[in-house]
């Protein structure tokens, strides 16, 4: 609900502020001080100069100079962790989950600035997020895993591995499930699916519920950057990569 808003860096902090509230400010074209012999593009910025745009709705409009945030109330400074790659905010609650480069998902009580568990995976996280219920946490890693956790019992429930073995479920093998470090995560926000991208180009749909592959997309000629879901019914995704290709 906004009430809460969380940063962290490389130096392994992670910080969280109490919002008392957000003020929108008035953007405005000022002239950049150059000269311009083109009249019309002149007139043209000064038509944008010191021009009003409406706030967003249910904010107060404040002037250009004033700050775009308040004083947060509350500041939190938490430390003990290595370098952070990723935060995720539980989409039901107060809860923060955090992945470093050794490994570990902590989960923080945004209320009260406290470590309430710490989940170990085998390599670098590199990237996570909520299931839609909130039920799932879902952690990508440097060597390619892909493990679906149960927060409250701080199990893992389901791994998507490139470890070949007979507890390996058919539809991994089906779909070729087949990941070097995982780059990236995104998950549905209807349904308790993901999309999970790698370096080398593999996209797959995944099933956090029964720990499924449900499909395969088409691969990108380099790393894959961005996924996300175009539709509620999950049939459109959108994917972009390092061979300048978006899908």
């Amino acid at each position: 609900d906004g009430e809460y808003l969380a940063s962290a860096a490389m130096d392994g902090t992670l910080q969280i502020r109490q919002m008392t509230g957000l003020v929108a400010c008035t953007p405005s074209l000022e002239d950049d001080g150059e000269n311009d012999d083109n009249d019309d593009a002149k007139q043209d910025r000064g038509s944008l100069k010191n021009k009003a745009f409406p706030p967003p709705q249910g904010l107060p409009l404040s002037s250009p100079s004033s700050s775009s945030l308040s004083p947060s109330t509350t500041t939190r400074m938490l430390t003990g962790m290595a370098e952070i790659n990723w935060l995720s905010w539980h989409p039901k609650g107060y809860f923060l989950a955090v992945g470093d480069i050794d490994g570990n998902i902590w989960l923080w009580d945004a209320r009260k600035g406290e470590c309430v568990s710490i989940l170990p995976g085998s390599a670098g996280s590199t990237t996570g997020g909520w299931s839609s219920d909130g039920r799932f946490l879902i952690g990508g890693y440097a060597n390619g895993e892909v493990l679906v956790w149960s927060p409250r019992s701080v199990q893992i429930l389901h791994r998507f591995s490139n470890a070949v073995g007979a507890g390996k479920r058919p539809s991994l093998l089906h779909f070729g499930f087949a990941m070097d470090e995982v780059t990236c995560l995104r998950c549905h926000n209807g349904e308790n699916v993901f999309l999970v991208g790698s370096k080398n180009g593999n996209v797959f749909l995944c099933n956090a519920n029964t720990g499924d592959v449900l499909g395969r997309m088409p691969s990108h000629n380099g790393s894959v950057e961005l996924l996300d879901f175009v539709d509620e019914g999950c049939n459109v995704v959108a994917t972009g990569g390092t061979d300048g290709i978006a899908r």
